[in-house]
């Protein structure tokens, strides 16, 4: 919604302005008031109106410096005169400092909603603008970075690569005869690492800062390579800044990870090298670690739930927290206890009701509901009988009538 500020030293005139026009009827809103123009100043500065609707003659500071000062710090911002003062040098002026629009007092309301609805129309089409502009440059972004991750996997395959295809995609290094590399395979469990492909992103982001000269492709599911052209006087130090940011990028907590870094001038021969090395390896530890870990992450979860199962927890939130998939979290939890995260969430909430209800005769429920982390009063009753078999209530009238 299009936002303004009301600028008037006659208050009734400003309230008026606030609460008598129905700004809602062309997608306005009213943010803030101000008695003169240097309250009107700070309040511009301070909540970003797009539309101040603003007074001439003022106390204090007069709507013209005001308009000249909101000029030079915000540029953007519609500007639009009304005043009772309806003479040429106010009207000149006005125009000097690109004023959107002078109407004089008294003005009919459909008139004056006529001419804000023109400008905020006006700031609508901008924005849009402006978003269709980001939309297509995000597109062009995304379709430039797969058209050199595939000329980059063409490579490593050994295949030919063209001239003008690396010239065009800013990758003619890869073709310069004099050019050493540094190549960097990293292979992961993608099952237990959450979310890949922003951890990929935000990878080549770094590495593109560590060195000019630069190139990251996913060449298949769980492997990620990262070309960089470099001199052989500046390799090790290139290598050990790039193995920085894999360790900052990738935590490893809850996930494989096997790095392994190569130099030379032959990119398709170390690829392949290093592809060798690491598959052997790799599959090794996901079989050890997957036996391994499982007690390990099953405990992890459980003790989540335990510590925190008056939150609002989700497998999926749960999940998150491990570096792992929703789905990698729930089929091991299950296969490991006999029952999903979520049926383990829902029996410890309701041994903690269950509890409190004996111990807590004088809890309202609702207490009770928030601190076992139901959420609502009436979920935690219909949660519990259809668990329990009974009411909440019965359940500790029954509770008490044993203890007596």
């Amino acid at each position: 919604m299009i936002t303004m500020l009301l600028v008037e030293d006659e208050s009734f005139e400003r309230t008026s302005l606030a609460t008598c026009v129905d700004w809602s009827l062309i997608g306005v809103e009213i943010i803030g008031e101000a008695a003169n123009g240097s309250q009107g100043l700070a309040k511009v500065m301070e909540l970003k109106p797009d539309i101040v609707l603003t007074d001439v003659k003022m106390p204090v500071l007069d709507g013209i410096e005001m308009s000249r000062r909101i000029r030079n710090a915000a540029p953007d911002v519609k500007i639009l005169f009304l005043s009772s003062y309806d003479d040429f040098e106010y009207a000149k002026q006005a125009i000097d400092l690109s004023i959107s629009a002078y109407l004089t007092k008294p003005v009919n309301e459909m008139d004056l909603l006529r001419v804000v609805k023109k400008i905020a129309d006006g700031i609508n089409e901008k924005l849009l603008e402006q978003r269709l502009f980001s939309k297509e440059q995000g597109t062009l972004s995304r379709n430039l970075s797969l058209a050199r991750q595939a000329l980059l996997g063409r490579a490593l395959s050994g295949m030919r690569i063209s001239k003008s295809d690396t010239r065009n995609l800013g990758l003619d290094w890869l073709l310069d005869p004099n050019q050493q590399f540094l190549l960097v395979l990293c292979d992961f469990d993608p099952g237990t690492l959450y979310p890949v492909d922003a951890k990929l992103e935000l990878l080549s982001r770094q590495v593109s800062k560590i060195c000019a000269l630069s190139a990251s492709a996913c060449v298949r599911e769980g492997q990620t390579v990262i070309l960089c052209g470099i001199g052989q006087e500046n390799a090790q130090r290139i290598a050990q800044r790039i193995g920085s940011a894999l360790r900052e990028v990738f935590d490893s907590e809850g996930m494989d990870l096997r790095v392994a870094m190569r130099t030379g001038d032959n990119i398709a021969a170390m690829y392949s090298e290093l592809f060798q090395k690491n598959a052997h390896a790799l599959n090794a530890a996901y079989a050890v670690r997957k036996v391994q870990n499982k007690e390990q992450i099953v405990g992890r979860v459980e003790h989540i739930i335990n510590e925190r199962y008056a939150q609002p927890l989700t497998l999926e939130s749960i999940a998150r927290e491990l570096h792992f998939t929703p789905n990698y979290v729930g089929t091991l939890f299950k296969a490991a206890t006999g029952e999903s995260v979520n049926h383990y969430l829902m029996r410890v909430r309701l041994e903690c009701s269950k509890e409190m209800l004996v111990n807590k005769a004088s809890l309202p429920l609702g207490k009770i509901a928030e601190a076992c982390g139901f959420g609502s009063s009436t979920y935690f009753h219909t949660t519990f009988k259809r668990s329990i078999g009974m009411t909440p209530n019965v359940y500790r009238q029954s509770a008490a009538k044993a203890n007596r």
